[in-house]
């Protein structure tokens, strides 16, 4: 009966312990960047459309730069963008 109780505890407390590790803030879906990109970028490059996946991509033409690397407008909160920052437009041929 001893070896049965060590064992259930070591699967109960194993997991417990597993999860104090994670320290990450769990971040919703629906939470948006409220910072300040460095700059917006028009991209107006001719390009091909061969479907309706591309067509999709295709109206996707703008963009921020955000520490050097691509971040897609809708990881923004476009509102406090607009309120709160001075951003420039490359528009890009």
């Amino acid at each position: 009966m001893k070896k049965i109780t060590i064992f259930l505890s070591i699967f109960v407390l194993l997991p417990l312990t597993a999860c104090s590790n994670i320290t990450d803030p769990i971040i919703s879906e629906d939470t948006k960047l409220q910072t300040c990109p460095d700059e917006m970028i028009d991209n107006q490059m001719p390009r091909v459309v061969f479907d309706d996946a591309s067509l999709a991509n295709a109206n996707n033409t703008k963009y921020y730069i955000l520490d050097g690397e691509r971040r897609e407008l809708s990881e923004f909160d476009e509102d406090w963008v607009k309120e709160n920052c001075d951003v420039k437009t490359q528009t890009v041929y």
